[in-house]
């Protein structure tokens, strides 16, 4: 599962439903701090999960995208962090079902 990083938690939840409250919880906590400005955030996907290599470190940029982003309804703008950049673009595209 991908998932938004924050700088200000670092838990390991117990289930699904618990993952999507707190990230919602969590995204609209940290968007309300930038005030009147359009948040920026940065999201990638962990690529000892796309490569199914649990030696690969956690922290790993995967190539591309398997999930797309979940917004909860947020407007922020996305920097897409992946090994194949242009590709990337493309497949979050195609998995937002937007017009490629």
């Amino acid at each position: 599962m991908a998932t938004l990083g924050y700088a200000c938690i670092n838990t390991e939840l117990n289930t699904q439903k618990d993952r999507v409250t707190t990230n919602r919880t969590m995204t609209k906590k940290t968007l309300s701090t930038w005030n009147s400005v359009l948040p920026v955030v940065h999201y990638s996907q962990d690529r000892s999960v796309e490569q199914n290599d649990s030696k690969t470190r956690p922290q790993a940029h995967s190539d591309s995208y398997w999930t797309p982003i979940e917004t909860y309804g947020y407007d922020f703008d996305v920097m897409l962090e992946c090994k194949k950049k242009e590709q990337g673009l493309f497949k979050m595209r195609e998995l937002k079902g937007e017009l490629l």
